[in-house]
């Protein structure tokens, strides 16, 4: 049993934009998709989210397509050809000029930059100055953003950096290269010197804003080279090399210590503050982590670090000081978990495909899985969106590679009752509270030729009502012309964006203001033809 005692412990994770607080109320709701947007071509990274102007947008690659969606809406805003197939999950960030931008790294060794209000080039590099045909550039970039930093990075560096890392080549020819986000060029490179031959790099960069520090893993089947590397992230310089075993997943860094783990079976913690570089300790594993380790919130002063292993097993491990110890495994898990900080609970692919939630403490699953359309056995990849996105808190996106689906999950879900299946959750609209945003029962309803769908708002803002079908495919936007306020309403024809009379059936109208979608502002319409 995982005991979570003590206040709450924020954990940045991969594609974590916002954490929930302690506490926090959430209306209720069950795992049936908000919504489910279709890509004509299949998804095959996860999803990065960042704050816009006007909105969150996230960012999914689709093997040399870089797309870009409203996660509030399920609506594609543009999609953009790389020079090559984008290798891991977009990296959106806001730079120091104000700009913001979107990150990949590309099958053909370029690093590209783009606009993330359109997709237009910004810059594209290939850093290396001695290609080989057999290189690649490993895992996802990392970024040390400038406004984020020490007054000892801002004084040494005028801009932003980002930090790739290559792999496949022969280990001489390995290098971590740290690019100005501004234009691209290298500012510096690690590696090609006796002390600091790299071996492939897999796992991406991360970085340590506390000391301006970038750590790397690396794999190498001997004892004799060294695989985990700290390095100055001011001017490349070598802070530690150790050999920490074949490191192939990600590195995680908390509480002043980095976990490593991959293909040998064992994961390790380093400190990287008391005497840096030192091996804490290291634990064998039962079976070979195959997804990026995390670390379990809400925990108190103890670290549980969770991971996704072979044999569809996910392992959790309690570092409480100096000495690790391996909790219960829980089978039948295929993906590395995504925890809601605050809520005491956390999500995971199981076998088939569905997203099961589980209780944190008792690691116990929660109501019924979620079904999700498409091919269980695709690329899918969870993610967690920011708390100001929609009433609901958070949600899990996943990329579909086999039919190129993009859903988001409404969560948590209650412990019983959660219908299976691709169904949109309708959640009764009833009279609203003062200053909340209304949807009225649509009139007429059922309806053959066309419904009005009468909405009020507290304030003056440009209202959007999103119609979908019962597998949560948007089939219609209907969008006011101008901001108003009061009450006021919108015309279905019961036609689709391109003109078509939809089939007869059970649509979903939504209200959307400001990029949320209101827990009490959806309708049912049946139409009859």
């Amino acid at each position: 049993m995982i005991r979570r005692p003590g206040p709450v412990l924020v954990a940045v994770l991969a594609g974590l934009l916002a954490a929930t607080q302690a506490g926090a109320a959430f209306p209720p709701c069950d795992p049936s998709p908000i919504f489910t947007a279709a890509s004509a071509t299949p998804l095959t990274t996860g999803l990065g989210i960042y704050p816009g102007v006007s909105g969150f947008v996230g960012f999914v690659g689709s093997g040399n397509l870089l797309k870009a969606i409203d996660p509030a809406t399920g609506e594609w805003q543009w999609s953009v050809a790389m020079s090559g197939t984008i290798l891991a999950d977009p990296l959106p960030a806001k730079l120091e000029s104000g700009l913001t931008v979107v990150i990949v790294t590309l099958s053909d060794c370029h690093v590209a930059c783009v606009r993330a209000t359109d997709g237009s080039l910004v810059w594209s590099v290939d850093p290396r100055t001695s290609p080989d045909p057999a290189d690649a550039l490993g895992g996802t970039p990392a970024i040390q953003l400038r406004a984020l930093s020490d007054s000892s990075f801002r004084a040494t560096i005028p801009d932003d950096l980002v930090f790739v890392t290559t792999r496949y080549a022969t280990a001489g020819l390995n290098r971590v290269f740290a690019l100005n986000a501004k234009d691209g060029t290298v500012r510096w490179a690690f590696g090609n010197a006796s002390s600091r031959i790299l071996d492939p790099a897999f796992a991406g960069p991360v970085v340590d804003l506390a000391d301006d520090r970038v750590y790397v893993g690396t794999d190498q089947n001997s004892l004799l080279h060294n695989t985990l590397w700290a390095i100055d992230s001011r001017n490349g310089g070598r802070i530690f090399g150790i050999p920490a075993g074949r490191i192939t997943q990600r590195p995680l860094l908390a509480g002043g210590r980095l976990y490593t783990t991959g293909a040998d079976n064992v994961l390790r913690a380093t400190d990287c503050v008391t005497t840096p570089g030192t091996l804490l300790w290291s634990l064998a594993l039962a079976s070979t982590p195959v997804g990026d380790p995390a670390i379990v919130p809400d925990t108190g002063g103890s670290v549980l670090v969770a991971m996704s292993c072979g044999g569809d097993v996910l392992r959790t491990v309690l570092d409480s000081g100096a000495f690790p110890a391996e909790l219960v495994p829980l089978t039948g898990v295929t993906s590395s978990p995504v925890f809601l900080p605050g809520a005491g609970c956390f999500f995971a692919r199981i076998a088939g495909g569905d997203i099961q939630q589980y209780d944190t403490a008792t690691q116990t699953a929660i109501g019924f899985p979620a079904t999700l359309c498409g091919d269980p056995t695709a690329n899918l990849r969870l993610c967690e969106l920011p708390a100001e996105l929609s009433p609901w808190q958070l949600a899990v996106s996943g990329a579909v590679a086999a039919n190129g689906y993009l859903t988001e999950l409404c969560i948590p879900w209650p412990a019983s009752g959660s219908p299976r299946g691709c169904t949109v959750s309708v959640v009764p609209g009833g009279p609203a509270s003062e200053g909340e945003a209304a949807l009225a029962p649509p009139f007429p309803n059922p309806m053959s030729s066309g419904t009005r769908l009468a909405f009020t708002t507290p304030g003056p803002e440009r209202a959007i009502v999103l119609v979908s079908d019962v597998q949560g495919r948007r089939v219609r936007r209907l969008v006011e012309s101008e901001a108003s306020t009061g009450g006021r309403s919108l015309v279905w024809d019961g036609r689709d964006d391109a003109g078509r009379h939809v089939p007869s059936g059970l649509y979903t109208a939504r209200l959307v203001l400001n990029g949320r979608a209101s827990v009490r502002a959806v309708r049912s319409v049946l139409v009859t033809r």
